[in-house]
């Protein structure tokens, strides 16, 4: 072609409706893809502007979803690169330029050659399920960073259903203790009938055959539901509610025992090939990782309430402080960041917490803060006889530093027997001692426990967390056995007692609890809340229950339900046997009404729910035994 003063968009024009491919724009504000050049002839379309609704229906059925759920994500990832087949061609379109302030989005078509299987039998071609496999691992790994794990679950479970084409998935979990089953996570295509809230508190024992095929660790799966046999069909039917014709179960696993299981669903039969049931299997795994995690986040959330009633039980009033700095980058106050309520009953006031020292105690403010800044000049850990005083009387306390600029205070009411120890008589220097031994013991244990718990806060790795949790309890444990603190307690009470004159009475027999508890830090967080009142005994299971029972010959028992070997209502059961009249107090998770009516049909005479509220369990105990 020869001509003359031409310019370059003439060419440029010119060249392109030579070339074989078709440009587009697809304007995200008014959801319109229009076309240019030979992209209507690749689409087969005799108009060049369409709906992004119509766009999608020229996508062959099975890369339907996974291709619009990409398009999707466009405006975020500034990126799209798919090929698929049309009814006419396979495509491949791909994204050049993002055009973030119109809101629009630029790139090419082409037609592209693709060779797919013929066999029907091993339903779609390799290719296509390697692609979605890879959009859908990679939307979970996104999941997994922006949500939190139970959002995460929902997001993964609706990625599946786009992604399969299927029409519902649905999370099934075993409640072993009642030896039931209940939906506990569901996304329905619009109009198809959800398994959530009616596939509840279902028997375990009505799903004979499908359980016994979970625990083998295989994925069932059903192409047409109504070709099962009649014994199969009936259990899958219970399982599936109505309106489906294919399914696969696939077994949920966590530390290598079934805790449920996924189904996916089809309205219509639906054939799968063995890759594609590979990749489900793969993709189970991370509804199991972040089920996982669910759990985990419970147990932290359940770990921390049981941190923080042992300082709220502790037999001593408890200040955390962190200091505060001027504009000069000097100490100018401090700021309380955690107490306990005796501390609290000591000062007369009520929620100090993320107050200034100086806000809560005024004058007295100036004296604890010197105190304390003699303190973090070396670091050493030391008793303060005239930490405070309240009302004229003197608070002792034991200070030490956890961290750099924080404090640790463990204080003694006058009323408290630590405070004796400060009278001058002729039995101080053994008070002093036996003192200054008990108080060596508690704060190693109390400042372990302190700075662990605050590191578990701030620590994300899961391994890290269980040691942490590890330190934690060792030092719960050692402080409850502790013979140091044991007999120096003793002393100082003895000693009291010298010092006031007081008449020495007949010691009452302390009522003795039976604690039946599997797990130790339960265990500990009842032992803190009671041992100051009762005599405790520790069972470790059903079996040992009733063991300690006739030879401990307890006044009270407060019974876990679920334990290894015998459980607590089953326990419970063989103690009334010999027993009618002894209270037995059920410790159970779970709160619901039928909850509390198997304990009760079971012999136990009252129930609390998990966690324990120190108050109400010590409200309990008192109203049966005193």
């Amino acid at each position: 072609m020869i001509v003359s003063g031409l310019d370059i968009n003439t060419v440029a024009q010119t060249i392109t409706q030579e070339l074989p491919f078709g440009l587009w724009c697809a304007d995200f504000t008014t959801e319109t893809l229009t076309g240019y050049n030979k992209f209507c002839e690749i689409l087969n379309l005799s108009e060049s502007t369409i709906s992004f609704g119509r766009f999608e229906q020229l996508i062959r059925s099975d890369y339907r979803s996974s291709i619009a759920l990409d398009a999707k994500e466009i405006i975020n990832k500034g990126k799209f690169d798919a090929t698929f087949p049309t009814n006419h061609n396979w495509v491949r379109i791909k994204l050049t330029h993002y055009d973030v302030e119109q809101n629009k989005a630029y790139g090419y078509l082409v037609k592209c050659t693709v060779i797919e299987s013929n066999d029907s039998d091993e339903g779609n071609s390799l290719l296509n399920v390697s692609n979605r496999q890879k959009q859908l691992i990679h939307r979970t790994f996104d999941r997994f960073e922006s949500s939190n794990p139970k959002s995460a679950t929902n997001k993964i479970l609706n990625d599946i259903l786009n992604t399969l084409g299927c029409d519902r998935v649905s999370v099934v979990e075993y409640n072993f203790l009642e030896k039931t089953e209940s939906c506990v996570y569901e996304v329905t295509k619009y109009g198809f009938e959800p398994r959530l809230g009616i596939f509840k508190d279902i028997s375990i024992d009505v799903l004979p055959w499908v359980n016994k095929e979970l625990k083998k660790g295989e994925l069932i799966f059903v192409y047409d539901l109504e070709s099962v046999p009649a014994e199969r069909q009936s259990q899958l039917e219970i399982l599936c509610c109505n309106g489906v014709k294919t399914l696969i179960i696939l077994p949920l696993q966590r530390k290598g025992e079934i805790f449920g299981f996924m189904i996916i669903d089809y309205a219509k039969p639906t054939r799968l090939s063995p890759v594609e049931l590979d990749w489900i299997r793969s993709i189970g795994r991370f509804v199991e990782h972040n089920k996982s995690m669910i759990n985990y986040e419970q147990s932290r959330i359940s770990e921390t309430y049981q941190l923080q009633s042992m300082i709220e039980n502790m037999p001593f009033g408890f200040l955390h402080l962190k200091f505060t700095y001027n504009t000069s980058g000097e100490p100018e106050d401090l700021m309380i960041l955690r107490t306990n309520s005796m501390m609290e009953n000591a000062v007369k006031q009520a929620d100090i917490v993320g107050r200034s020292v100086m806000q809560v105690f005024g004058k007295e403010s100036r004296h604890l803060f010197n105190t304390c800044c003699k303190i973090a000049e070396d670091g050493k850990k030391r008793v303060v006889d005239d930490f405070l005083f309240i009302d004229g009387q003197p608070l002792s306390a034991d200070v030490f530093m956890p961290a750099y600029n924080e404090l640790i205070c463990l204080t003694s009411p006058s009323s408290h027997a630590l405070y004796m120890i400060n009278q001058k008589d002729k039995s101080s220097d053994l008070k002093r001692r036996s003192y200054n031994e008990l108080q060596h013991s508690m704060r190693n244990h109390l400042n372990a426990i302190v700075g662990f718990v605050d590191l578990l806060n701030t620590e994300n790795n899961t391994e890290t967390k269980e040691k942490y949790m590890s330190i934690i309890k060792e030092n719960v444990q050692s402080l409850l056995d502790s013979t140091i603190i044991k007999n120096a307690i003793s002393d100082i009470v003895d000693d009291e007692e010298e010092v006031t004159a007081q008449p020495v009475e007949e010691p009452k027999r302390r009522k003795k609890v039976l604690v039946a508890e599997d797990t130790e830090s339960n265990y500990m967080l009842v032992s803190y809340i009671l041992k100051n009142d009762y005599d405790l005994v520790w069972a470790l299971d059903g079996v040992e229950a009733i063991e300690k029972y006739e030879t401990e010959k307890p006044d009270l028992i407060l019974m876990d339900v679920r334990m290894p070997r015998l459980g607590g209502l089953a326990a419970t059961g063989r103690i009334r046997e010999i027993d009618k009249d002894i209270p037995i107090i059920a410790l159970t998770a779970f709160a619901f009404d039928s909850d509390k009516a198997k304990t009760l049909e079971a012999g136990c005479t009252d129930f609390l729910s998990k966690p324990v509220n120190a108050k109400v369990l010590k409200e309990t105990v008192v109203r049966y035994i005193g």
